[in-house]
């Protein structure tokens, strides 16, 4: 039978035998008509997400303006017929029951229960003020009575924003205790009243801030969760409660909690019961962990919570300003994020919103009006509307006004105000607003006590202002500036972003000074800060979002350390701060392959958490290429992601216990990075507009050869001439800049590097030479630099045979990737071609011959054209071939190189760079990329070779050809045929291809868009 028909059925009975007289049959009657209100669906009717969405499309912000009020007030009106009418009855049945037995504790009890549901669902006062009456009646002839101290406590911390009084909330703490401490009591109902005594604790935290409160708070909801046992309502109660002690607790230290404890709690709590108050709790860590990890993934998991969360309140719902709160929040975090600029405007209103519904004596008004502040500091930077000035002004300066000297939040108001003075400054012109918020800004600073997490970001835009009024005021401002962003920079436990935004003002104020040993410094915080963000527990897309900010720093870190004289330093600098990623996932794979070798025990362990890190980043990322974002699942695989990422942190120093691998996992040292060099000199061209050199890197030693024409004004303008030329390729003059450009290179970078490199040698074999360009030299042909039309004895070609790397820890991994391979090992070779595919318009009607003839000069091929080239055949393949040659489409996501892809004959999956770099192609050898731009770089992320030759690099190749730019299919098949066949004659790659670049240099040395497209990475 139906339990909600069992219960109409014994309601029923119970009203036939109910009578005024029989106290047993009212309370009977009372009891199953509240467990039939609590089967009645709090979803019904409208939520609260609809009731907002309503008013911003009806315009109620719009017609309120912020210098009359801040706040917004919802409509009211929403009850739920059905709701108010159960609870009217239980009410009605009770109170004269009350009033002439109050010394019956059940009756009381039941009665109080139903006041505190009917606040829930009005948000009214009036309800709890009553229920505190009942239960005081009853203690006065029961004062231990579990139940009444309980519901005692309950409407007291429900009562603390109406009424704001710290003796009641004191009041409500001892009567949870002891309901905790009533004798026998079951273990679940004994959970109940700790978690009363948790969120009591809680309560009282938030007035006080006595942190013995916070310890009670975590005490209470963890012995809560041993207490509830298989009950899994109580358990998720049980579970909000820690989770929410955990996440105050977390507020107030960050070091006594991981914040993804308190998550894994919430989301624990949520999956069993979906109370708006869990979600929205869930949307606050997950809000608190995003500030932590910088993870997109983190953030839209908030959002969806946040968003949920609304959706489940009902109208009137008590916490219904703290959920708009939470989805303001995130709103706000996903404009600023690059989620677009209406979310803004949908942020604003929101928080309006929910500064319109706050109780009137809340805990912290301030921190709401701060919240509004900075929401609307953003939406004026979008609009420069005079309005969005005057309403983040008169938030700035409410909140602060609130907030007093006392206010642990009290620095962050200062710091916002001043800020709104800012804009102010910038709006009007007037130096009085500037003064204003720097002195503003130092009185936030000077507050004693305050946790790095908040004096941090102060000092910074302490620099910041100052660094502005410098402009007007003159050196002692920019001295100032530069003591407070390095200040900022120098606190050990500050967040990394903030870190590394302080490093670099610090940074660029030290050079605009030529302080270069203290500019080399501050660019070396920055990187450390940047390396922190970049970790291993954080996403890959978040990665690249972080190292694009930070792009161009490590060549103007080593132009800093080249200025004083050191060669070797600057070197290393650019080895921490380019590649970052590739080495990163190549050292760890070939760290952990090594280890293996001498520790199969940690190595196997390690392997198996490098696989669960890779699985979850590839489950998060087919989630992404899909839009199939589903907040539970990606929440899980980012848990999973972030555990094995720290367990792999974790057990680094075990590793480099193990005799052979006390390097595990550390970058080479200088020496290591000479010693590179072995097989050819290393040419690392360093651009910056502080200065430009080489490093040429020899056995003997680290070179500095001074290009002073190769500046990044030069260097984008010669890229933009050569790359606007491979459109024009089959045009008369199609060429004739692109050999402008290659003289330039020539004339400007290569000769004065190769007469360190490889200096003349008539009649002796070239030299191997490795180029590593940094910045927006990586887009260009170097290798093909030279005076291609009067003297060809000019010219890289003719002095060398040039391979690329896009690092030399990145060199020196595949060539411990070369050493690997045993030599007698198998050569076979996968080939793939593909002429159609659903996802480009043009055919490439030569693919699947340019594979097939690859097939025939090369013994041992598996050949996988038209439907048959499947992503998920290439997979399978891909590991049984050593080698692979791909001709088809490739495609580039700005958004994201990581997705760049090529496109196999699938319509509805693509052969991601991310899929190809998560393979563990341990036995590989070479990969032939005959593909347009495989090997051309992200313009925002230049420098860490995130393009499908770096992913097959990363899978384990050491040797790739890639391309930087498309050719026409007939002369991408000559060259393909010309290199398998100087490879089956003996040749190794770069010669190979250097054979067949030659060959056809030859025969038309006046065009370099035809021969000089592909280029050799690696070993």
């Amino acid at each position: 039978m139906d339990p909600v028909d069992e219960v109409d059925g014994a309601i029923l009975a119970a009203r036939s035998a109910c009578r005024e007289t029989d106290p047993a049959s009212v309370v009977r009657l009372a009891a199953l008509l509240y467990l039939r209100y609590e089967f009645l669906d709090p979803s019904r009717g409208a939520s609260l997400r609809d009731v907002v969405f309503e008013a911003i499309v009806t315009g109620a912000c719009d017609q309120v303006k912020p210098v009359d009020q801040l706040g917004v007030p919802l409509p009211s009106g929403y009850a739920d017929p059905a709701r108010a009418e159960a609870l009217g009855e239980i009410v009605g049945l009770l109170e004269p029951l009350v009033s002439r037995l109050p010394g019956r504790p059940d009756c009381a009890a039941l009665l109080a229960q139903g006041l505190l549901s009917r606040h829930r669902d009005t948000g009214a006062a009036a309800p709890l003020r009553r229920a505190v009456e009942v239960c005081e009646r009853v203690l006065e002839d029961d004062a231990a009575n579990p139940e009444a101290l309980h519901c005692l406590s309950s409407a007291l911390v429900a009562l603390d924003p109406f009424d704001g009084d710290v003796e009641r909330l004191a009041i409500a703490v001892r009567s949870s205790a002891q309901a905790a401490e009533y004798g026998p009591l079951p273990g679940p109902r004994k959970a109940v009243y700790l978690c009363g005594l948790s969120h009591a604790a809680q309560a009282l935290f938030a007035r006080t801030r006595q942190t013995d409160l916070l310890q009670c708070a975590v005490e209470a909801a963890a012995d809560a969760v041993d207490l509830a046992e298989d009950i899994e309502l109580v358990r998720a109660e049980a579970g909000y409660a820690l989770g929410t002690a955990m996440l105050r607790t977390y507020e107030a230290d960050p070091d006594l909690f991981p914040i993804e404890s308190a998550v894994t709690c919430l989301r624990e709590a949520a999956s069993v019961e979906a109370k708006p108050e869990y979600v929205a709790a869930l949307a606050n860590g997950l809000v608190l962990m995003y500030f932590v990890n910088s993870d997109e993934d983190t953030l839209a998991e908030a959002a969806s919570e946040a968003h949920r969360a609304i959706g489940l309140a009902r109208p009137n719902h008590p916490n219904r300003h703290e959920f708009l709160q939470r989805r303001a929040l995130t709103y706000y975090l996903g404009a600023i994020t690059g989620g677009g600029d209406s979310l803004l405007t949908t942020a604003l209103s929101f928080q309006r919103f929910a500064v319109g519904c706050l109780p009137p004596a809340h805990p912290r008004p301030a921190q709401y009006r701060g919240v509004l502040a900075d929401i609307w500091l953003a939406e004026y930077d979008r609009t420069a509307a005079v309005d969005d000035l005057e309403g983040a002004l008169e938030s700035a300066a409410q909140a602060r006004r609130q907030s007093g000297p006392d206010d642990p939040d009290h620095a962050e108001h200062l710091g916002r105000y001043a800020r709104a003075l800012a804009i102010c400054h910038e709006e009007t012109g007037e130096s009085l607003h500037l003064e204003r918020a720097i002195l503003t800004t130092q009185d936030a600073v000077e507050i004693t006590g305050l946790p790095d997490n908040v004096r941090g970001p102060l000092l910074l835009q302490l620099g910041t202002l100052l660094t502005r009024y410098g402009d007007q005021a003159g050196g002692q401002a920019f001295t100032a500036a530069r003591n407070a962003a390095r200040a900022c920079a120098d606190l050990a436990e500050l967040v990394p972003f903030v870190r590394a935004q302080a490093g670099l003002l610090w940074a660029e104020l030290a050079m605009d000074a030529e302080q270069w040993p203290e500019a080399g410094l501050a660019c070396m915080r920055t990187l450390i800060a940047v390396r922190d963000m970049t970790g291993l527990e954080v996403s890959r897309d978040a990665q690249e979002g972080v190292l694009a900010q930070f792009s161009g720093l490590p060549m103007s870190a080593a132009a800093c350390e080249l200025h004083t004289g050191s060669a070797d330093t600057a070197l290393t600098v650019l080895e921490l701060g380019r590649g970052v990623l590739l080495s990163q996932d190549m050292d760890l794979a070939g760290d952990i392959r090594a280890l293996r070798q001498d520790a199969p025990e940690l190595g196997e362990r390690l392997a198996a958490l490098h696989r669960e890190r890779a699985e979850s980043s590839a489950a998060l990322h087919d989630m992404a290429l899909t839009d199939a974002f589903l907040p539970y699942e990606a929440g899980g695989h980012g848990g999973r992601r972030r555990r094995s990422a720290r367990t792999i942190q974790a057990l680094i120093d075990e590793a480099r216990l193990v005799p052979g691998h006390e390097t595990f996992l550390l970058p080479p040292t200088i020496e290591e990075l000479v010693a590179a060099s072995a097989l050819g000199p290393i040419a690392v061209i360093n651009v910056s507009a502080l200065r430009s050199d080489a490093l040429v890197v020899q056995p003997t030693g680290i070179t500095l050869v001074p290009l002073p024409a190769l500046t990044p004004e030069a260097v984008e303008e010669v890229g933009a001439r050569i790359l606007g030329t491979v459109d024009r390729l089959d045009e008369p003059d199609g060429h004739d800049s692109m050999l402008d450009a290659l003289a330039w290179l020539w004339d400007h970078l290569a000769e004065p590097v190769l007469a360190v490199a490889a200096p003349p040698h008539p009649g002796a074999p070239r030299p191997r030479l490795w180029w590593c360009p940094t910045g927006l030299l990586s887009f260009l042909p170097l290798h093909a630099a030279g005076h291609h039309r009067d003297d060809p004895g000019r010219s890289v070609q003719a002095r060398a045979v040039s391979s690329y790397t896009p690092t030399i820890r990145a060199l020196r991994r595949a060539r411990a990737y070369a050493r690997a391979v045993p030599q007698d090992a198998d050569t076979t070779l996968l080939a793939v071609g593909v002429s159609d595919t659903p996802y480009a318009a043009e055919r490439l009607p030569s693919a699947e011959k340019e594979a097939e003839a690859v097939a025939r000069l090369h013994t041992g091929t598996t050949i996988l054209t038209g439907p048959a080239a499947t992503v998920e055949a290439v997979r399978a393949e891909l590991p049984r071939h050593p080698r692979a040659h791909f001709a088809c489409h490739g495609t580039l996501d700005p958004r994201s190189p990581s997705h760049n892809s090529l496109l196999l004959s699938d319509a509805d999956d693509f052969l991601t760079a991310g899929d190809i770099s998560r393979l563990d192609l341990s036995g590989a050898q070479l990969a032939y990329l005959s593909v347009c731009d495989t090997a051309r770089p992200d313009p925002a992320n230049a420098d860490e070779a995130l393009h499908i030759a770096g992913a097959f690099l990363l899978a384990g190749y050491p040797e790739v050809i890639g391309t930087l730019w498309r050719v026409p299919d007939a002369i991408g098949r000559r060259l393909a045929r010309a290199f398998y066949g100087h490879l089956a004659a003996g040749c190794a790659p770069a010669h190979a291809l250097d054979q067949a670049t030659t060959e056809l240099y030859r025969l038309a040395p006046d065009k370099p868009g035809l021969w000089a497209n592909l280029v050799h990475f690696g070993a």
